[in-house]
């Protein structure tokens, strides 16, 4: 929302320069093209020169990941298999729960 009031402060209530001497100019800067070496114009060097930077910094980290990586997780247990392995207990939200009937 600030930005929004920023920009529209900026377009159409902030001052504005109605004399000349208010006007400022700003001076562009002059490129030396005479001096630049012509392979250095050529897109295709510069995208390739980024393409192997990203490559370089990448590689390491992700060989790292591939070939040091856990093992994973066991997997689900299904209800038969929890079955078998609750003989006289409840499983309650993952905690096993032995019910004892010593009443008496």
């Amino acid at each position: 929302m600030i930005l929004i009031y920023i920009v529209i402060m900026t377009m159409f209530l902030s001052p504005q320069a109605v004399e000349p001497k208010d006007v400022v100019d700003f001076p562009m800067a002059e490129s030396d093209i005479s001096h630049t070496p012509k392979w250095l114009e050529n897109w295709w060097v510069w995208i390739g020169l980024a393409i192997a930077l990203i490559l370089i910094a990448y590689a390491i980290p992700l060989s790292h990941m591939i070939h040091h990586a856990p093992p994973g997780s066991e997997g689900f247990k299904t209800w038969q298999e929890l079955k078998r392995n609750v003989h006289n207990g409840h499983l309650i939200n993952g905690c096993l729960y032995r019910i004892h009937s010593d009443v008496g």
